[in-house]
């Protein structure tokens, strides 16, 4: 599925290129899906807790405008406290699951409070992955507003402390990725370079190469910016 962040990346890469896989899009459900879908347990039990089983109140309900995937994420960031909301959108900068304490340290905030952190609104799912609990979007749709969402400033200094904890964790090509977002490009191209001489190390040579590339869209657009702002 496109709309859920896999727990297993490179396992799924690899899969995604065999030649035994094939792609099914999905459309929207029929009569029968929609029916299988709202007797589920999880609907019943979502429609029961906002009418309380009056008639009135779920026709209300139907009879409502749907939300746009926006406002659905607004409102469930909105019912959380603000460190748990801090945690979801450290979540949404970094692009992968991760660990509460890796959240904590890109948020900011302290270990024992992240620990502490209601993250109940309905975004996230847990996952057992090497022995540890790792959280992710249940879609990644839901990522994708909840980055949106996040102010640009709060975004970049995420994306910075995304850097040391990548780096720390030696996980260099995500560092470089976070650099380049944050707008750190010299920091950005000393780690392409450490992370390149890493994956040669591997034999990876064509995967090194696309890394040295990356930032270089990125000095290119910058310096046309500087040259604008010279001749001004």
């Amino acid at each position: 599925r496109s709309d859920i962040v896999s727990s297993n990346p490179d396992a799924l890469d690899a899969l995604e290129k065999s030649p035994l896989a094939r792609q099914i899009v999905l459309g929207a459900l029929d009569v029968h899906g929609v029916r299988a879908y709202l007797q589920s347990d999880e609907a019943v039990a979502r429609i029961l807790s906002r009418t309380g089983g009056h008639p009135d109140l779920i026709d209300l309900l139907l009879d409502a405008d749907p939300l746009t995937p926006e406002l659905r994420v607004e409102r469930r960031l909105a019912r959380i406290a603000p460190s748990a909301r801090s945690l979801v959108e450290a979540l949404a900068v970094l692009g992968r699951p991760a660990p509460v304490s890796t959240l904590a340290a890109v948020a900011g905030i302290s270990p024992d409070v992240a620990g502490r952190a209601d993250l109940g609104a309905g975004l996230l799912v847990r996952s057992l992955v090497d022995g540890g609990v790792v959280l992710a979007f249940e879609r990644e749709s839901d990522r994708d507003v909840t980055y949106a969402l996040t102010p640009e400033h709060v975004r970049r200094e995420m994306h910075a402390r995304a850097v040391d904890a990548c780096a720390e964790a030696f996980e260099l090509e995500d560092a470089v990725r976070h650099a380049i977002a944050q707008g750190d490009l010299e920091r950005a191209s000393g780690l392409a370079l450490a992370a390149a001489a890493s994956l040669s190390a591997r034999h990876a040579h064509a995967e090194a190469a696309i890394l040295l590339e990356q930032p270089q869209p990125a000095l290119v657009g910058r310096t046309k910016r500087e040259r604008r702002h010279d001749c001004t």
